[in-house]
């Protein structure tokens, strides 16, 4: 896949993973269906390692449990029990990415 003109936009993303050295944030990408979000994600953290939740159909607590697994693998960190609410899996990511 050929990537045009996204320059701004990975420079406004790698801003804020800059920023994030000293404070927490979470970035929320929206927009519609098959416009390259993924791509500019990709493309923007290529040499980084970070989490992606891909938000399916699935209920909210299917969708904690795989993003649990992912982050457990990817971040190499454990959580005691089964998180099963959104709210809950970012404040636990905060916690334990914050002693690091």
């Amino acid at each position: 896949m050929i990537f045009y003109d996204r320059e701004q936009e990975i420079a406004q993303l790698q801003q804020i993973d800059s920023m994030s050295e000293s404070n927490a944030n979470f970035t929320v990408i929206i927009g519609r269906r098959r416009t390259g979000k993924t791509t500019l994600i990709t493309k923007a953290f290529e040499n980084k390692r970070y989490l992606y939740f891909f938000i399916s159909n699935n209920s909210e607590q299917m969708l904690c449990n795989e993003f649990q697994q992912q982050a457990e693998q990817l971040l190499n960190i454990h959580f005691y029990g089964n998180i099963d609410r959104f709210a809950k899996l970012i404040e636990e990511l905060m916690i334990k990415k914050k002693k690091e």
